[in-house]
């Protein structure tokens, strides 16, 4: 564990010298302020690195010092997810949670949390993978949990700059190994790689252990018995969110199938309907939130009815024209 801004830590230089004990947090400049010692530079050191430091300047006061240092408040931290992740981005967690009852506000799993001991004998949970990879908004159908890599920042005695390391979490999906679900630090990168084709009963698996969301909010509309949003299952297709909406209306036109990409770019389809599209095909796609479907109805009408009702991505991001744009051209 490398030491940051914000980390809390409890100070004990020796069972002689009480008197220099301390809790002291690391201040925004990265520096603590020690009796005899005054303000030094930390942030950046492990933990054994600082204790090594400790003792030496310690004994210049103290004969034989025994430094021992624990982190009893870990700061937030910073990590970024790319990839086929539904969010990807900058994330933050906090460094970690305690106690027990908290477990459910921490969204985390409960079979994938490391425990401490400290001073107060509270059991403290800190984030893993699966946190992370929740944290984004889940996994896409194309997800590879077998080559996910992670960077990280080296400790100094280490030669500093990054490492990397190649993890799979599909025993920890499967509940029949957790060890590479391991702890996240502040500042790691975490990066999931694509599969060649869609991997659904992985999307399920990952449902059941709280990477994603169960269900998820498209807006359909046009020539259909109920249109609105609508919530479906993360593992639905176009033809199925059109059957929970009762189905499309006998003089239906053609569709249009409308979906704003992580990297900026709209995926915008238009074709005939088709009730026997193979799962996943593109005319009959896997679903993600936010997407929008508009059958038979002309364009200026549904972008009317889709500003008015849909949530995020598109509300307050476009204007009705805007959109109306998007879908004609």
């Amino acid at each position: 564990y490398i030491l940051g801004t914000g980390d809390t830590i409890s100070l004990q230089v020796s069972e002689e010298s009480p008197e220099l004990n301390q809790l002291i947090t690391i201040d925004g400049e990265g520096t603590i302020f020690l009796s005899r010692l005054d303000k030094i530079f930390v942030s950046g050191l492990t933990v054994k690195e600082l204790t090594k430091i400790l003792n030496k300047e310690y004994s210049k006061f103290v004969f034989d010092p025994d430094v021992i240092i624990d982190v009893t408040k870990y700061r937030p931290i910073k990590i970024y997810v790319d990839g086929e992740i539904e969010n990807p981005g900058l994330h933050f967690l906090p460094g970690s949670n305690s106690p027990i009852s908290d477990i459910e506000n921490f969204n985390t799993l409960e079979s994938s949390v490391s425990t401490n001991t400290n001073n107060n004998e509270n059991n403290v949970f800190f984030p893993s993978v699966i946190d992370a990879l929740r944290k984004a908004g889940g996994i896409t159908t194309y997800a590879n949990l077998e080559n996910i890599k992670i960077t990280r920042i080296n400790s100094i005695s280490d030669g500093s700059g990054r490492r990397m390391a190649t993890i799979s979490l599909l025993d920890s999906i499967n509940f029949t190994d957790n060890s590479q679900n391991i702890r996240i630090l502040d500042g790691d990168t975490i990066y999931i790689n694509k599969n060649d084709k869609p991997a659904i009963s992985q999307i399920s698996k990952s449902i059941k252990s709280k990477i994603n969301p169960k269900f998820i909010n498209i807006g359909l509309f046009g020539r259909v018995n109920s249109p609105g949003t609508i919530k479906v299952s993360k593992t639905a297709t176009l033809n199925e969110a059109v059957a929970l909406s009762g189905g499309t209306k006998f003089l239906k036109g053609p569709v249009n199938f409308i979906r704003y990409n992580s990297d900026g770019t709209i995926d915008n389809r238009k074709f005939r309907f088709n009730f026997s599209s193979k799962r996943g095909d593109y005319k009959n796609p896997y679903l993600r939130d936010g997407d929008v479907i508009y059958v038979g109805k002309s364009g200026l009408n549904v972008a009317n009815e889709v500003i008015s009702e849909i949530t995020s991505p598109l509300q307050g991001i476009v204007s009705a024209y805007g959109f109306y744009k998007i879908i004609t051209d």
